[in-house]
């Protein structure tokens, strides 16, 4: 439905829908997007102006023991309008800061939008009820091992502290290549299967999700749940969505027969692609198709990969990470 919404939905719940879900890749030919997932909110009652109240806030869980310079951290704010009474920002379009405060007050980084994204003044909110507003802080990456606290404002209002973080080096990297930061525990993953040569550059944020933290690289998506990291099986997903199906190696001679390093090749392997399956066979996973002709190259599928031969003799990874995602050339992750 989100990639529809031009004839579905109004404009303004169109925005909504975006701010608040994001993409957790593709099953065959759709797309599955889900809300971003926070931890349980702490109920709290800060006056923010004479008709704002913030009633609650969630933070995303640190993908480790802590948060760690350079990582975006998603939050939300529970908010209740009274607007019985006039007030400026009941009327109008009011923007929401929130600012990173180190233990001598001093700002160190903050974020502003327009508070529920521009799309309903507080006058429109259901009366009574509270309004989630979801925003993402991105802690720099030089932020040195402490604990912080978050502020929150409206326009001209005080800032108010609404929540306190600790912060301590996890081993994470920033790519400015593709302006991504990985968090420690998802990066150990992604150099334990090859780095940039096997997996990739990052395509998205770490995004929490109600099941765990996905990741997606150029070649690879790492699933992090209950602290340890997987890769999806985008082999098997994207080979749902494949046209060309074979089951019978190319050209028709035997599978492959023998042993290398960590085991047994499969029966299932072609000729063709054991050279480059001997190297990667822990990450590439067990073949699930034969062999076929596809975009100018002889592919094989596995269960994490799809291996390809060029004509020339040499092998390549797909861009799977980038495939599950179907970002058009020169976009970007559709969150935050």
């Amino acid at each position: 439905m989100l990639d529809a919404l031009g004839n579905w939905l109004t404009p303004e719940m169109s925005t909504l829908l975006r701010q608040r879900y994001g993409h957790d890749g593709s099953l065959g030919i759709f797309n599955r997007y889900r809300p971003i997932a926070l931890a349980p909110p702490d109920a709290q009652s800060l006056v923010l102006d004479d008709a704002l109240t913030l009633m609650g806030s969630a933070l995303a869980s640190p993908t480790s023991a802590s948060y760690e310079g350079g990582q975006l951290l998603p939050l939300a704010l529970d908010l209740r309008a009274d607007c019985r009474q006039a007030v400026t920002s009941c009327q109008g379009r009011v923007h929401i800061t929130i600012t990173l405060i180190d233990g001598s007050g001093a700002v160190i980084t903050e974020t502003t939008q327009p508070l529920l994204y521009g799309v309903f003044a507080p006058r429109d909110w259901p009366p009574g009820q509270m309004v989630q507003h979801l925003a993402a802080l991105s802690l720099p990456e030089d932020l040195l091992p402490g604990r912080y606290d978050l502020s929150v404002a409206l326009d001209d209002e005080s800032a108010q502290r609404f929540a306190t973080i600790d912060v301590l080096p996890q081993g994470g990297r920033f790519f400015p290549e593709t302006g991504y930061f990985v968090p420690g525990v998802l990066r150990r993953a992604w150099s334990d299967l090859g780095g940039i040569d096997r997996a990739g550059l990052p395509l998205s944020p770490a995004v929490p999700f109600a099941w765990g933290t996905l990741q997606c690289f150029e070649r690879v998506c790492l699933e992090l749940r209950e602290g340890q990291v997987s890769q999806r099986a985008l082999g098997e997903l994207l080979y749902l969505a494949e046209t060309q199906r074979s089951a019978e190696c190319l050209p028709a001679v035997a599978s492959a027969q023998g042993t290398f390093r960590s085991g047994t090749l499969p029966d299932t392997l072609c000729n063709d692609f054991v050279p480059f399956w001997r190297d990667i066979a822990d990450s590439a996973g067990e073949p699930i198709s034969g062999s076929l002709d596809r975009a100018q190259l002889r592919v094989q599928w596995t269960q994490f990969a799809r291996l390809e031969r060029h004509s020339d003799g040499s092998f390549s990874l797909g861009r799977l990470g980038d495939e599950t995602l179907r970002l058009a050339p020169g976009e970007r992750y559709r969150w935050p």
